[in-house]
């Protein structure tokens, strides 16, 4: 990322091999909000020290809010990462983030017992499995 056209020229050729493309930790470091404008992405993470705010912080998840809000006015996907509450996932729910990741859901788990994991979750949650 620091050097935005070099990066551009690579991203835009992994978009031309249908690799979609994410800001993870949006919000912090390297993620600033003019890489929107110029990089070829498809979603945005939001960083969990955001998440975390929905419940501790006095603005109540106002950032989190406007990240999904302009993650949305922008036609990306948004991710919000660290749920580990079920306020957290309520929040996030009631303002229209539809994808999220945290110990919520699971701790990382290897790759060989995903299957395993999506089978047992499906069974409890009884999600037809197909």
């Amino acid at each position: 990322m620091q050097n935005l056209e070099n990066s551009t020229i690579i991203l835009n050729q992994l978009k031309e091999l249908g690799v979609l493309l994410s800001i993870d930790d949006f919000g912090t470091g390297y993620s600033s909000l003019s890489y929107l404008l110029h990089l070829p992405i498809d979603k945005i993470k939001i960083d969990k020290s955001f998440v975390d705010d929905i419940l501790y912080h006095s603005n109540q998840g106002i950032m989190v809010k406007t990240i999904i809000d302009m993650g949305q006015n922008l036609n990306f996907a948004v991710i919000a990462e660290g749920i580990e509450t079920d306020e957290q996932l309520a929040f996030l729910k009631k303002n229209d983030c539809g994808t999220g990741q945290g110990y919520l859901f699971s701790r990382p788990i290897p790759a060989e017992q995903m299957d395993e994991y999506l089978v047992n979750r499906n069974r409890k949650s009884g999600i037809p499995i197909s």
